[in-house]
């Protein structure tokens, strides 16, 4: 199976003529003085990172979330949802799957954070999967399931030269998911 990227990400040559080639995989950080254990930094396929956004959701979130989207259009901006029943949200953006998992200029994703905890699940506008957690064995059964190898030294296609684009109704897309999930920019 060869890595698709997503529709809005493009790698470019370097300065010597090197082109990133993306590939699956993950790498794993383990920390400390944090309210969760570890980091996860995951690059899947886009044909299967909207799936893996999920399975991760189910097994590391609880039933009350947040949302977080990022857009990066000519000044970033990141905008937070009030907390909402888990189930509520993924049914909400499951419409949206394509958009979410191909536009280049936006990233998103679900937290849950008290005092002493903080669980999250974000997608950049790389398409990386970016997971603060301490559920290591549910998050590695999730990764066992989708067959992603462990890389000590990952490389991900944020670090090479790259082209984002946005999807042609990303402008509506966003003001729709903004407005219906009634986020305020942070």
């Amino acid at each position: 199976m060869s890595f698709q990227l997503p529709s809005g990400v493009t790698v470019l040559e370097d300065e010597t003529g090197y082109c990133f080639e993306p590939y699956e995989g993950y790498r794993l950080e383990m920390v400390t003085n944090q309210p969760y254990d570890f980091i996860y930094l995951i690059a899947v396929s886009s044909e299967r990172l909207y799936s893996l956004f999920r399975s991760l959701t189910e097994c590391c979130l609880p039933d009350s979330v947040f949302f977080i989207l990022e857009h990066h259009a000519l000044e970033p901006k990141s905008y937070l949802s009030p907390y909402w029943e888990k189930k509520l949200i993924i049914d909400f953006l499951t419409p949206y799957h394509n958009f979410l998992a191909n536009d280049g200029g936006i990233g998103f994703g679900l937290a849950h954070s008290t005092s002493d905890h903080h669980s999250e699940i974000f997608v950049d506008d790389h398409k990386i999967v970016t997971l603060f957690t301490s559920r290591r064995k549910d998050v590695e059964k999730v990764i066992k399931s989708f067959a992603i190898p462990h890389h000590e030294k990952m490389e991900f296609l944020s670090q090479y030269p790259h082209l984002h684009t946005h999807h042609p109704e990303s402008e509506e897309l966003i003001e729709t998911i903004l407005t219906r999930l009634n986020m305020r920019s942070s």
